[in-house]
């Protein structure tokens, strides 16, 4: 990807990491938690159960989506983590939103995809599922990546999906929200960002992290 960045076949990016800082209780429950529970699958669910449920984390995510001038993707994996941030963003925003999960009909995503495509400040919120499997909007500024994972398939296809050219991007700015949610940092949704910012740095993607805390 570096490569064809440098000869201008696709998109500059850059990423900005943005590491959501849990309340204190939250971070001590999970302190005990993992101390005692042997099943790191069932703490992972956890995890994203508690990231999801916390409207502090939407608030976040949707004053972000409102600064950006320009169309925006917003990732998600579960949907009703999609549906939510889809309501909420839609009612908070003088912005044009879309919405797109495997119970969209082809057709109706062909649609977006073309209302995407003209004008701009248009945001979609896309399932991860259903934007690798055929939905490409060139004019694309902003990517938001909003739930954890750590598969490089995914990280190279939902960047992907926003390094094509159009002639009005000069860039790509990629909001990757990954959550602290243990006093040491060990949680496993942290550690999933720390392997995407891995990849990051594996694949000369220029990257900088701010802490907020909720």
């Amino acid at each position: 990807a570096k490569t064809l960045i440098d000869k201008g076949h696709i998109s500059k990016l850059f990423i900005n990491v943005i590491e959501l800082n849990h309340p204190q209780k939250i971070k001590e429950s999970f302190d005990d938690i993992a101390d005692t529970l042997e099943d790191k699958a069932k703490l992972l669910r956890m995890e994203q159960d508690t990231v999801i449920q916390n409207k502090q984390r939407i608030e976040v995510i949707k004053r972000v989506v409102n600064k950006c001038d320009g169309n925006q993707l917003v990732l998600f994996h579960r949907t009703s983590y999609g549906k939510d941030l889809y309501k909420y963003i839609k009612e908070t925003t003088n912005k044009k939103v879309f919405y797109i999960d495997g119970g969209v009909d082809k057709n109706s995503r062909n649609d977006i995809k073309h209302l995407m495509e003209e004008g701009t400040d248009k945001v979609l919120i896309a399932s991860y599922g259903t934007f690798s499997t055929g939905i490409s909007v060139k004019n694309l500024h902003y990517l938001h990546l909003t739930e954890s994972f750590k598969s490089d398939v995914i990280i190279r296809q939902s960047l992907g999906r926003g390094l094509r050219l159009h002639d009005d991007k000069a860039m790509l700015y990629v909001f990757d929200y990954t959550d602290i949610l243990r006093t040491t940092k060990k949680n496993l949704v942290y550690f999933h960002g720390k392997v995407r910012q891995q990849i990051y740095k594996e694949q000369g993607f220029p990257y900088k992290i701010k802490e907020v805390y909720l």
